[in-house]
């Protein structure tokens, strides 16, 4: 080392992998910009009618920071008649009333060869009325939704979740590209995929598209221009969770926005870059503002369809391995609080847990929220679906319960994970008091 030469810190230029501080992500929300993904706006078809009239009140609350790049106003539009359609199928009473006809046509067969026709009629009547409960309770209000998705369908001005968002981004959408412009930011994104340039390049193979799958940077480079102009912080809300925006945990769980997308926002733009999923930004900003949220409301995490391995027609079970390689991999990544809840649940608990033993065996302080606390199993099941390891189809492994609307009042786990916690062999059974 030459004489006099000065020395600096580990963290000198690249101090951008500090922890970013909350105070600042509440600057964000309360004076720069804050914009949301398209999945954002779409969910709002998707959610019960409490959740949506939670969401929307966090939304007016940071109704003056709201901005809408072009690039998310095409994508909705494009998509919102496809959600709508979605939500409509998997709310219809078809399904319900096949399922009822097959429960019937069970007992009837079970009748021929194993119980009286007393038993079995009185079996048959407990299937319907506990079945006429859940169709009322399905087909009014459209499940809870309080929206009227069929009509919307058919006209834009009966959609009313459309109106409250044509007034809340009234004069607060980005101008779309010139043709020339946006042919030259496809060509512009394509050639950053072939460098895996973030964002967006996990879905440079999208097909069908006219932004040929350079959807996410078509978004990205609105946003700079954006904050550019203001020389205001931004905060990006998505429900994307792909490592193309995200520098993620072991579990695959988002920790930050990227570093190369924070750096860029800083080079070309002079602000700060944060992003929020949709369950943070609604405990943040409802925390900030005053804002009522309930802990359903933030807690919408999407659990792995049973239904989904179509190539069987019996759904995957838990069984003792099963339940074993997803309480190691819940281990291997940190997540022994998920672990010991689910060993609680599934033994001592009989299929559920409260609330208090939850923050009895983790730990937690009180006035922590649960919300996301069924995450790591869920994105667990998920890694080890892909592994080949557990099947499709699976219940999920643990959910949180509510009984209605506000916190939840427990955590429960399917019969079948019960069974296997119970044929586990002695030196592979979990403790079954979750220490």
């Amino acid at each position: 080392m030459p004489d006099g030469e000065e020395l600096h810190s580990l963290w000198d230029g690249f101090e951008i992998y500090d922890d970013r501080k909350s105070s600042q992500i509440e600057e964000a929300l309360q004076g720069g910009i804050v914009a949301l993904d398209t999945n954002i706006l779409l969910h709002l078809y998707k959610c019960g009618s409490t959740a949506r009239s939670q969401i929307f009140d966090v939304l007016e609350a940071v109704s003056s920071n709201l901005f809408m790049p072009a690039q998310v106003q095409a994508e909705f539009w494009r998509n919102r008649d496809n959600v709508i359609r979605e939500v409509i199928t998997t709310s219809s009473l078809a399904g319900l009333r096949e399922a009822q006809k097959k429960a019937l046509a069970e007992i009837k067969a079970w009748r021929r060869r194993t119980m009286s026709t007393t038993e079995a009629d009185e079996l048959a009547q407990d299937i319907e009325k506990a079945f006429r409960r859940v169709l009322t309770r399905v087909s009014s209000d459209d499940g809870g939704r309080g929206v009227n998705l069929k009509a919307a369908l058919i006209s834009a001005h009966d959609d009313s979740i459309l109106q409250r968002l044509l007034e809340l981004f009234e004069s607060r959408v980005g101008l779309p590209y010139d043709p020339d412009n946006f042919k030259a930011y496809v060509r512009q994104g394509r050639e950053r995929f072939e460098q895996r340039i973030p964002p967006g390049f996990m879905d440079g193979n999208k097909q069908g598209q006219v932004e040929e799958g350079v959807g996410d940077y078509l978004v990205w480079e609105q946003l700079i221009d954006r904050a550019s102009k203001t020389g205001k912080d931004l905060l990006f809300v998505t429900d994307d969770e792909k490592e193309d925006w995200w520098r993620v945990e072991v579990s695959g769980e988002p920790i930050a926005a990227r570093i190369e997308l924070i750096q860029e926002m800083r080079h070309r733009a002079g602000v700060n870059l944060h992003m929020l999923r949709r369950p943070d930004f609604l405990e943040v900003a409802g925390r900030l503002f005053g804002v009522i949220v309930d802990e359903s409301t933030i807690d919408d995490v999407e659990t792995p369809d049973p239904t989904s391995d179509s190539s069987s027609a019996i759904p995957a079970s838990w069984t003792p391995s099963r339940l074993e390689s997803l309480l190691l991999r819940l281990e291997g990544i940190g997540a022994e609080s998920q672990a010991k809840v689910l060993r609680y649940a599934a033994g001592p608990g009989s299929g559920f847990i409260p609330r208090a033993k939850v923050y009895e065996l983790t730990g937690y302080s009180r006035d922590r929220l649960l919300v996301g606390f069924t995450k790591p199993v869920v994105n667990s099941t998920r890694y080890l679906q892909g592994l080949g390891l557990l099947p499709e189809g699976l219940d999920a492994a643990l959910e949180a319960s509510y009984q209605r609307p506000g916190k939840a009042d427990g955590f429960k786990v399917p019969e079948s994970v019960v069974g296997a916690l119970k044929e586990s062999p002695p030196e592979n059974s979990p403790d079954l008091n979750g220490q």
